[in-house]
């Protein structure tokens, strides 16, 4: 991941068909953050997140709800060889470990999770993914068996398989935004525009999109499916400006991933997602204190909703509500 880029993403969580973060906030998804136990290992890569910590911000009427802290790629690189002008090649084993961050800011009032390299080469955002779906897949096993334990002191003898059933399994989808003026300059490279696919995710309750996809959402729901397809193609071509129309319509790809296909002037295949036209600042002078550069991040995407490059979601009263309770407890 680049330098000193934010990207902005939408961190849609549920737990089940009918439970989305708030109904998981304290007992899976706080703990999935702030565990430091909490260690994802791959070969002799360790990721892990670090100095995560609650935050509020004032903004308006109501409170705004975050969690943000570093994740951290731990790795070792190696050596076997170097390289000098007069010897050549000259074996030299030599290891030295590496520790590459990036920044999270995971606003729990609209989902917006907004991801920033701290340094060069820090763990990008598929990374940041697969590790918190592991700990918050950590977290509900551990919540359903002090749950169960539970019942089983209360005499409710309830089995796990229920409790599972209750309280559901996590499911996280982590998409990046786009802008329609991405969208438009991305697809200004095709030629012959054959495929486009719209994969609809079922919202945190807090997003809508274009009306088009109104009715196919509330089957989307009905059917407690946690995604569904729709594809527009023709060999010989889309209309370029309609498809582009189109997208920009659905909701520039706030829940749905995007995907394109076709081919340029020289009838080279081109295939473009989300990743290909996500928004992306870049900060010249972002701070190091982690409150500091949390303000920063809330900043530029506040920045750019005001901009309407990006969209403000409706406010929901069930989020509202559950921070106004969690806050008021605290």
């Amino acid at each position: 991941m680049k330098k000193h880029t934010a990207i902005f993403t939408n961190f849609i969580l549920h737990f089940g068909s009918d439970k989305v973060l708030a109904d998981g906030f304290e007992s899976v998804v706080i703990p999935a953050f702030t565990d430091p136990k909490l260690v994802r290992k791959y070969g002799e890569t360790r990721y892990q997140f670090h100095e995560v910590q609650l935050l509020t911000f004032d903004e308006g009427s109501e409170k705004t709800l975050a969690i943000a802290g570093r994740f951290i790629q731990t790795t070792v690189l190696k050596r076997e060889q170097v390289y000098d002008d007069i010897l050549g090649l000259i074996p030299d084993e030599a290891t030295l470990e590496s520790s590459p961050s990036a920044f999270f800011l995971l606003i729990i009032n609209d989902h917006r999770l907004v991801y920033f390299g701290e340094t060069n080469n820090a763990p990008d955002i598929d990374r940041f993914k697969l590790t918190i779906y592991r700990f918050l897949r950590e977290k509900h096993r551990e919540f359903i068996d002090f749950t169960h334990k539970q019942s089983i002191e209360k005499g409710e003898k309830k089995t796990k398989k229920a409790l599972i059933a209750e309280f559901g399994i996590p499911y996280l989808e982590i998409l990046p935004i786009i802008s329609s003026s991405n969208i438009r300059q991305f697809a200004s490279q095709y030629a012959v525009l054959k495929k486009v696919e719209f994969r609809l995710i079922r919202p945190n309750d807090d997003l809508r999109a274009g009306e088009i996809f109104e009715d196919l959402r509330s089957v989307l729901e009905s059917m407690k499916s946690s995604n569904a397809k729709v594809v527009a193609s023709n060999p010989d071509g889309l209309d370029i400006d309609r498809s582009v129309e189109a997208i920009v319509d659905a909701g520039a790809g706030d829940n749905q991933e995007i995907v394109l296909h076709g081919t340029d002037k020289d009838g080279n295949s081109i295939h473009g997602n989300n990743d290909n036209m996500q928004i992306q600042v870049e900060l010249s002078n972002p701070q190091t204190e982690p409150l500091s550069l949390a303000s920063q991040l809330l900043s530029s995407l506040r920045n750019l909703q005001q901009q309407g490059t990006i969209r403000k979601p409706t406010e929901n009263k069930k989020t509202t509500d559950f921070i106004r309770r969690f806050l008021d407890a605290r």
